[in-house]
């Protein structure tokens, strides 16, 4: 009995009932060995106190197993809330609003006393008003953001738009298919003053769907430059809510493609088209800053390389030189 040593703590009593029992199990058996009566074996096994103490000793080691478990799961169901705790808490601090002025992370841009009288929250880290484009008009946010203004464009992205939040996905898909038929206008924009006024319907179409198999091509190049760029200078595998922020950013603050939409009716000297374009590789290129914190040397290179790449493969498929 000295390898059961004494029971500790509050399961001492059911350990020393266990050995006990093992030990009693263990005599039985050498008993049954050195007599050899196999027949009063099965008597006293049929015997009902025997059975009755069997029973017992059973129950005991059931409750011991059920104790233990129980304990275990205690403290597996407290891992998983604290654990489930720490990624809320993550998650919640992922979807705060920023700091238009540093980029930090508040709790809360203003507070709402009434309808129509708000109060303008101060930053912790740089203590100034967080976000002061609340209470602006639009037309004093667009003039910002065509004069790249990082502050304009963290109010677009963070705090009016939340890229980085729950971002529904239908309007990802619809973004780049506008994106994809901007660009489709901006190619067609040369061949129209070659286009011959005799051609069919069907000819038409078919030219129109060329073009937008172009600018889809273009744009899956562009794209995939990008995204493989950004993904190289941030060191990481790849990630879903990392690209979609970036493509968030990229097609959002390609904003100024809407021109050529209006050169579509009225005419414009070519020039005008390569002054979109610097227009919008240079809004890209803050963009880009502002959701990756990058240096602005390396926005730019991402951002060139991802446009030339787009540039000659739609000149590739043009078969202009």
């Amino acid at each position: 009995m000295s390898e059961r040593g004494e029971g500790k703590g509050e399961n001492g009593k059911y350990i020393d009932k266990m050995w006990r029992l093992v030990a009693d199990e263990r005599q039985l058996t050498d008993d049954e060995a050195a007599s050899g009566a196999a027949a009063g074996g099965r008597r006293k096994r049929l015997d009902p106190g025997y059975l009755a103490s069997e029973a017992s000793k059973h129950a005991l080691v059931a409750a011991v197993w059920e104790h233990d478990a129980a304990l275990l799961g205690a403290g597996v169901r407290k891992l998983c809330a604290k654990g489930f705790s720490l990624m809320g808490d993550a998650e919640e601090e992922e979807e705060r609003p920023r700091c238009v002025g540093c980029g930090r992370r508040v709790k809360t841009l203003y507070v709402q006393y009434s309808p129509g009288n708000i109060r303008l929250m101060k930053c912790d880290t740089c203590k100034a008003v967080a976000d002061p484009y609340i209470e602006c008009e639009f037309m004093i946010i667009l003039i910002d953001l065509i004069l790249h203004k990082i502050r304009a464009y963290r109010h677009l992205l963070f705090n009016k738009l939340r890229i980085y939040s729950s971002f529904d996905k239908g309007i990802l898909v619809l973004s780049i298919l506008l994106h994809i038929v901007l660009d489709a206008f901006r190619i067609s924009l040369p061949r129209d003053n070659k286009a011959d006024s005799s051609t069919s319907t069907f000819s038409a179409i078919f030219n129109c769907g060329k073009i937008l198999g172009y600018s889809l091509l273009g744009n899956i190049i562009f794209m995939a430059t990008l995204l493989l760029e950004v993904q190289f200078m941030l060191k990481l595998s790849f990630d879903i809510r990392r690209c979609r922020e970036v493509l968030l950013a990229i097609i959002i603050s390609s904003y100024l493609k809407l021109f050529h939409m209006a050169m579509m009716v009225w005419e414009f000297p070519p020039s005008v088209i390569l002054f979109v374009e610097i227009s919008v590789l240079s809004s890209n290129i803050v963009a880009l800053r502002v959701v990756t914190e990058f240096s602005k040397a390396h926005c730019f290179g991402i951002c060139f390389m991802a446009h030339t790449a787009r540039y000659l493969t739609e000149r590739w498929l043009l078969g202009a030189p």
